[in-house]
């Protein structure tokens, strides 16, 4: 293989006492091919037909430096094994502002040992559902360029990645590009999943909107974000909204952030199992924090090594319910913000030495917390209902409980479980009660999200959506549909 420039990069590592090390990856520069590296090959590409020649061509080559020029959009069908077969000492340089879109179970790119693939502007789309990950990198280096993309893919297969499946490769994502709307019905993460790999986001890179969670990192890999990079608005029923480390490492730096994330279990932003994360600057925006916040059952949950702030200021904001279940906590330059200090930790309450005092402020609170229920306002809020998709019956919601689209349920992002609502369709006026067991909808521009029962009653089944008005109430409704909303 030729030599390449050597870019540094940031990643964080248990194996050193340091904040983080710089890590050697063998990468190209932002031109691809350096200027001593001639160009073996150039393809220009309308067409299914000439991409499969193309590719059969590169293949039977001896490895070197190929360009492919994307020119149109196409579908292509699935690849079970490396798109360009088992040559090694390949580096290929795909261009083009077109969408390839997969039409057969698949990968649509799969990245083989010693392979080093660079994607510029092109999106990729997947299929509604797919036996396999959009993208696969095994052993290899895949680089996104420019404003490419990877998006719309649903897998079917545990352990495995709607949108990209890195298996002991090196997935890296700068400039615009990014990783959305894919999903995994398996036991596995949405957006991108890494086992003994590395994952390294920079610029304004982003892995958004994926249902089973946005990043999942197992078997010691390596995840980093930096400069602007983002993970955001993605959700996931059972633990890790945003990014969740079952066995790794975890860096954010720069101005990286976590935000607009949904867990139904725990870690609605971050949620590490075994390993060990490190920020230095960025922002985690926690439980309830305003139209940007990470939203879980259970709070924001971090167990393992966790350092905070050391290059430059790292905040975590309003975490909310965060577990004190760190094995290690070094807090440094950074901050828990709304957390109590260290010091009021192991300060002891003032003590009430009368009797007297006690039973009067006993008796302040009862009647403050009297005023304070008495002044409540009931919740009530507007948007848009959706309706939930068909995937899911019989799968654990949030709460628990399994999931029926006979019953009359919702899922709402913040109120408690139990909660019940009337939903009021806005454009008829028919009305359901519905009961809160389940965390959602994901999608920031929807307000709750309701069963197949509910959206019959409420006469949306057609519209899939509606814009409707929802009010907790008190006073035993029945659930199920409003009589009167049943007269004609």
């Amino acid at each position: 293989m030729k030599k390449r420039t050597t870019i540094l990069v940031l990643l964080a590592l248990l194996t050193t006492g340091a904040f983080a090390q710089i890590l050697t990856t063998d990468i190209m520069n932002a031109e691809d091919f350096g200027p001593d590296e001639p160009i073996d090959s150039e393809y220009n590409v309308w067409n299914t037909i000439e991409w499969n020649e193309a590719v059969m061509a590169i293949r039977r080559s001896n490895g070197g430096n190929h360009i492919i020029n994307i020119i149109g959009d196409f579908t292509l069908n699935g690849f079970s094994g490396p798109t360009f077969g088992p040559v090694e000492d390949l580096t290929i340089s795909i261009r083009g502002n077109g969408t390839i879109s997969l039409s057969g179970n698949g990968s649509l790119l799969f990245v083989g040992e010693y392979q080093n693939i660079i994607i510029w502007n092109l999106n990729l789309q997947g299929l509604s559902i797919n036996t396999a990950p959009l993208v696969r990198v095994n052993e290899g280096i895949l680089i996104m360029k420019g404003s490419a993309s990877i998006y719309g893919n649903v897998s079917a297969v545990r352990e495995s990645s709607g949108g990209v499946f890195v298996n002991g490769g090196t997935f890296i994502m700068q400039d615009s590009t990014s990783v959305h709307s894919n999903n995994s019905i398996g036991t596995s993460s949405g957006g991108v999943y890494v086992s003994d790999g590395n994952f390294i986001m920079w610029d304004n890179a982003s892995v958004n909107n994926n249902n089973s969670g946005g990043v999942l990192i197992i078997n010691g890999g390596n995840f980093i974000m930096q400069d602007s990079a983002s993970v955001h608005s993605n959700i996931n029923r059972g633990n890790g909204g945003g990014v969740y480390i079952a066995d790794g490492n975890f860096a954010m730096q720069n101005n990286a952030s976590i935000y607009g994330n949904i867990a139904g279990l725990g870690g609605g932003a971050v949620f590490i199992q075994s390993g060990t994360f490190r920020m230095a600057g960025g922002i985690i925006y926690g439980f309830f924090e305003d139209e940007m916040s990470n939203i879980a059952a259970d709070g924001s949950v971090i167990s393992g090594t966790v350092e905070i702030g050391a290059l430059i200021d790292a905040t975590f904001i309003n975490t909310g319910n965060i577990s004190n279940t760190y094995d290690t906590i070094n807090l440094r330059d950074g901050y828990l913000s709304e957390l109590p200090p260290p010091t009021a930790i192991s300060e002891a309450p003032a003590p009430i030495e009368d009797i007297e005092d006690m039973e009067d402020m006993e008796v302040m609170e009862a009647m403050e917390d009297m005023e304070a229920i008495e002044e409540e306002i009931p919740f009530r809020q507007e948007g848009i209902a959706s309706l939930y998709g068909v995937l899911l019956m019989g799968r654990p919601t949030a709460s628990g409980e399994l999931f029926s689209h006979d019953e009359f349920t919702a899922a709402h992002r913040t109120l408690p479980f139990g909660t019940v609502l009337t939903v009021t369709n806005s454009q008829n006026q028919r009305t359901v009660t519905v009961r809160v067991n389940d965390r959602g909808p994901f999608l920031q521009t929807r307000i709750i999200e309701l069963t197949r029962a509910a959206a019959e009653a409420l006469d949306m089944i057609s519209t899939q959506t509606a814009p409707v008005i929802v009010e907790e109430v008190f006073n035993g409704h029945t659930l199920g549909p409003a009589i009167e909303s049943l007269t004609p």
